[in-house]
């Protein structure tokens, strides 16, 4: 093994740039210090991706990062893509996707975490960290310029049924609305992202390693438990390295990071067998999806125009139970962004060939639109596997296509109601997977059911942190970016209080 760092000990290790790890890491850098000489903390953050550098012009973005990410597919195989669409490795992470999405956690959700694994984190506790990510991103309602004829449409035809609509919540920081999102990506990577956390991390002399692809967390055997003494990782070249640390965060997200401590031993023992170090069973255990469908319609009106205006339109709830757990979300997604040729000519409505599919094409961009529903609090669990990285989510569990038959039927009938000539028969099932995974290393007070105390401190391993996605106790009632990014920016608060104040 080389080690060009030999003998160089760094304070913290954050392994993973992305939205959580950077935010930390720019925390810990402008106001923690080490609490046994008040010192500025030495602070490194490994990414097993590439740092696309450039200056962040408002309204363009960084012209490297655009490139990317106009081109970028999950089904190319690059090293660092994720296993889903919306997702990129790399410094800074993957921005808000999906035309900015922003939903800040709800009451129900401090309540549910509370709840689930007897965490501290109340809605009160969080007010200063939920405000910075407000702050940070600009959230709140978009102009109603940008809303669609389809939007609208939705909206009155929802709360002509009796159903009280909200605006889907927007980052605006950064954003032109030029009504180019596309299916995926902001063509300019304009939209709000974490590279001022990675900046304001750089000027903090916080060390940035990108393409480096942590091995393994180095953890040591103290009694039943261990205890963290680094991490290997292999560069881009293929150069391995070993870096020491007193401590190390761990921020790969709920898939990445349940992956990541099972290559170091830390995990279920039934799947690591005798690479076991420390046994936890809840490592990869406990996740979480938003499995939902969509129900598309053909209409006679143009819905939307031909270019996009991201997912800026509204959403509603059928019904909320008392306890908040299998609440479903509809929201007038399709109806925001054009019909994209790829999905008008896969509908079910769109004549097979020949002259009728070549006039039904000229307008279906504009004319075909659609509504999506997703199970935010579901009931079912599923699991990440440490050990091949398998995603393991029961969407076809019958608690879940229950809930999403209901909630198609909805779905139709609000499309009938406003005025759609055609009606897809399908998406009774988890037709669109859904994604938002959480719950993989979840935060709790009971070790046998979690894996980091409410303080992010692993229960198992002294001096590992961890704080991502996978910490959270309980699916949120919205998309997890806002959630991770507040979760963040509290575990900040609290890991500074807790490890680096002058003692």
């Amino acid at each position: 093994m080389q080690d060009q760092n030999q003998g160089i000990e760094y304070d913290l290790i954050v392994v993973g740039a992305g939205t959580a790890g950077s935010i930390i890491a720019a925390h810990l850098a402008e106001d923690g210090v080490r609490a046994r000489d008040g010192e500025p903390l030495r602070i490194a953050m490994i990414e097993a991706g590439p740092y696309l550098r450039g200056k962040l012009r408002p309204g363009y973005g960084v012209q490297s990062r655009r490139a990317r990410f106009s081109n970028v597919s999950h089904q190319e195989g690059y090293r660092w893509t994720w296993p889903w669409p919306e997702s990129c490795k790399m410094v800074g992470g993957s921005s808000m996707h999906w035309g900015n999405n922003g939903y800040v956690p709800q009451e129900m959700d401090y309540l549910h975490w509370m709840d689930e694994s007897g965490v501290d984190w109340s809605q009160d506790k969080f007010k200063d960290a939920v405000q910075e990510i407000v702050d940070e991103f600009n959230l709140g309602d978009v102009p109603a310029e940008v809303h669609t004829p389809g939007n609208r449409l939705f909206r009155e035809t929802v709360e002509s049924m009796g159903w009280e609509t909200r605006f889907v919540p927007t980052g605006r920081k950064n954003c032109i609305y030029c009504g180019l999102c596309g299916a995926n990506f902001c063509r300019f990577d304009a939209r709000p992202n974490v590279l001022g956390y990675v900046s304001r991390a750089e000027q903090k002399g916080v060390e940035l390693v990108p393409d480096a692809e942590v091995d393994r967390v180095i953890i040591e055997k103290k009694g039943e438990k261990g205890v963290v003494r680094g991490v290997v990782f292999k560069q881009e070249d293929g150069t391995v390295r070993e870096l020491r640390a007193e401590k190390v965060l761990v921020s790969c997200g709920a898939h990445g990071t349940p992956i990541l401590l099972g290559r170091s031993g830390y995990g279920p023992r039934e799947q690591l067998g005798d690479k076991t170090l420390v046994h936890n069973p809840n490592v990869g255990n406990n996740l979480e999806m938003q499995p939902g469908n969509d129900v598309w319609a053909e209409y006679d009106v143009d819905l939307k125009s031909e270019r996009g205006a991201g997912n800026y339109g509204h959403y509603f709830y059928p019904d909320f139970p008392a306890d908040g757990h299998n609440v479903v979300s509809i929201r007038d997604t399709i109806m925001s962004f054009p019909t994209y040729p790829r999905f008008a000519a896969l509908t079910s409505f769109a004549p097979p060939f020949g002259q009728s599919h070549k006039e039904y094409m000229r307008t279906a961009i504009r004319r075909v639109g659609g509504i999506r529903s997703s199970i935010m609090t579901p009931l079912v669990k599923g699991s990440v596997d440490v050990i091949t990285g398998a995603t393991n989510y029961p969407y076809s569990d019958p608690k879940n296509v229950e809930r999403l038959n209901w909630s198609a039927e909805i779905m139709r009938e609000i499309h009938r109601k406003m005025g759609a000539k055609k009606i897809e028969e399908v998406g009774n099932s988890a037709s669109f997977l859904g994604g938002h995974p959480t719950g993989t290393c979840r935060a709790g007070s009971d070790p046998k059911e979690s894996v980091v105390n409410p303080h992010f401190e692993s229960h198992d391993v002294e001096n590992l942190l961890i704080c991502d996605g996978s910490v959270i106790p309980n699916a949120c009632l919205a998309h997890k970016c806002i959630p991770v990014c507040t979760i963040a920016a509290f575990a900040a608060r609290r890991i500074i209080a807790d490890h680096y104040t002058r003692a």
